[in-house]
């Protein structure tokens, strides 16, 4: 537990975004929505400690969290199957946390009802089969296990190329920042990574959630 807790490192862009919120008089929505996201993040930390991984650095950002492994890769696809899909499952408990603190009436029932909207977005969000999303990575695992990495890298960055171009025209301004995003990253790294060969090195060294 000591060695997990020396490898926590904070982003200064953390630092400033809550610095943001608590000027604002937003610090309490901010620190509840955080609360989830620690939640589906805490899913992903759980079971790479389960599956006796060491955590060299785990990076806190406002949106989530990084992970970089002592030894720098995960060793197999299933366990990186049963790592990524930890973090959408934490849906489960993430309820049952809201529930309690409706039980006990600790927040109002607006935030009640924010909460449970935000922790199921949270959750249909990362299911998405678009890398680098948690869904994304499940996606590659399944294909990798049952045919081999370069059909699961080239098929996974060719649908999270191909499903945002069919909705980007038709989605709000942010999802449709979240979608180039998402296709420039998948274009970018299906011409720099497309061999199996080249795919282990590169998540040997990207070990990210």
């Amino acid at each position: 537990m000591k060695k997990l807790l020396r490898s926590i490192k904070i982003s200064p862009f953390t630092v400033i975004f809550f610095l943001i919120l608590l000027f604002s008089g937003n610090l309490k929505t901010g620190l509840l929505a955080f609360l989830m996201l620690f939640i589906h993040e805490l899913g992903h930390i759980l079971m790479i400690l389960i599956l006796k991984y060491e955590i060299r650095v785990l990076k806190i950002y406002p949106y989530g969290c990084s992970i970089e492994l002592m030894n720098g890769y995960i060793r197999n696809y299933f366990d990186d199957l049963l790592i990524s899909s930890a973090g959408p499952l934490m849906y489960f408990i993430g309820n049952i946390i809201i529930n309690l603190l409706s039980y006990y009436s600790l927040v109002s029932v607006l935030y009640i009802n924010y909460l449970h909207s935000f922790n199921l977005n949270i959750c249909i969000f990362n299911c998405l089969p678009l890398l680098p999303l948690d869904g994304g990575r499940c996606l590659v695992d399944l294909i990798s296990l049952v045919t081999n990495e370069r059909v699961g890298i080239i098929t996974t960055r060719l649908i999270s190329i191909i499903i945002p171009m069919l909705f980007i025209f038709k989605s709000s301004i942010w999802f449709k920042v979240f979608f180039v995003y998402i296709i420039y990253f998948n274009i970018l790294e299906l011409f720099k990574y497309n061999d199996s060969k080249n795919y282990r090195n590169y998540i040997e060294k990207q070990i990210k959630f």
